[in-house]
């Protein structure tokens, strides 16, 4: 992750499913070991909504990936 980080130049979020919880860590560059984000919410229609995100600088996409 922190390879992807570094190679689009700005902090990644990264979301994973396991036996259907979400958990939600974000990579702020290619030195960062990932800080996990404590409130991740898994919502119908693969909306994700995590908080907890303020070091990340406000030019940062936010997406919606479907699920």
């Amino acid at each position: 992750m922190r390879a992807w980080a570094s190679s689009f130049g700005k902090p990644l979020l990264c979301l994973i499913e396991a036996d259907g919880v979400p958990h939600a860590f974000c990579y702020e560059d290619d030195e960062s070991n990932g800080e996990r984000l404590n409130i991740c919410e898994l919502f119908p229609r693969g909306i994700v909504i995590v908080c907890g995100i303020e070091s990340l600088s406000k030019e940062t996409n936010v997406e919606q990936v479907s699920a």
